[in-house]
């Protein structure tokens, strides 16, 4: 990080803005700083960074530049985890004369199915939702095109209110308001 700046008071006791915050700010947000964590480094309040950042165009374009340059990194380690990756190292090896040589040899980082599923319910979540929704009730217009003996099987399904199963209603004393 760059030198640490002190903050200057201004007459109405508020912090005075530095041009060279906005730098400052932009380097420490794609590093994935916090307004909280930009607060403690300028040795402001979390108040303070907020309206500089209302205040000055400089400042809240460094923050949110640097939130994306973030955001970018963490979506592309994000898609190599998922989709797999290579990765070269350096190795040291002994020659048949006995000299040391060093090689790079590279090595395939398979792909995470977990990082996948992540990526693709976030992506296309109407695809890939992991969960599935399903509506269980009974609209009024429905329940009147039911049978009794259909009407009969859901009253024996739901609990009474003593936790006792309830009877089918007698037979013709059909009433759906």
């Amino acid at each position: 990080m760059s030198e640490h700046f002190e903050p200057k008071a201004s007459r109405e006791g508020c912090i005075l803005y530095v041009k060279s915050y906005a730098a400052e700010a932009e380097a420490l947000c794609a590093n994935g700083a916090t307004e909280v964590e930009l607060a403690k480094h300028f040795a402001v309040s979390l108040a303070q960074i907020q309206l500089w950042a209302c205040c000055h165009d400089d400042f809240r374009r460094a923050i949110t530049v640097g939130g994306q340059i973030a955001d970018q990194r963490v979506t592309m380690a994000l898609y190599r985890r998922a989709t797999g990756y290579d990765v070269e190292e350096p190795y040291t090896y002994t020659k048949k004369d006995g000299t040391e040589a060093r090689g790079v040899k590279t090595r395939h980082i398979p792909a995470d199915p977990a990082a996948a599923q992540y990526w693709l319910e976030n992506r296309a979540p109407e695809q890939w939702r992991s969960r599935t929704e399903v509506d269980h009730t009974i609209r009024r217009a429905d329940a009147r095109e039911l049978t009794d003996e259909e009407l009969a099987a859901i009253v024996r399904s739901r609990p009474a209110s003593g936790g006792e199963r309830a009877a089918a209603p007698p037979r013709g004393s059909r009433s759906i308001n």
